[in-house]
């Protein structure tokens, strides 16, 4: 992405002006990566997005760490505990526990 940028600040040093949807398109075309398709997909719908480059890369970079860190492995652990009750009418049972741990 940044390669996008330095090449179009190189091109208006020049006086060669591109237009920022199209830095938006150039860019959108550029990714190949099927992780990156719902946020292109956001940036097409929106008109902001689609025409603030800046913003468009912003966006995509965000998609990336926020899946990043909901689909990072290492995060998530589930913990099982065999729970004794003792008592009149109590059972002795198995409970299965969901827990978010950070490592």
């Amino acid at each position: 992405m940044t390669i996008h940028q330095d090449t179009y600040e190189d091109l208006e040093q020049y006086g060669q002006i591109i237009s920022a949807d199209k830095q938006v398109r150039d860019l959108l075309q550029g990714i190949q990566d099927p992780k990156v398709n719902a946020a292109k997909e956001t940036i097409l719908a929106n008109n902001h997005l689609r025409n603030d480059f800046t913003a468009a890369v912003t966006h995509i970079a965000t998609s990336l760490q926020l899946q990043g860190s909901i689909c990072d492995p290492k995060t998530r652990n589930v913990i099982s505990a065999m729970v004794m009750m003792e008592g009149k009418g109590m059972a002795v049972g198995t409970i299965r526990v969901k827990a978010w741990v950070t490592a």
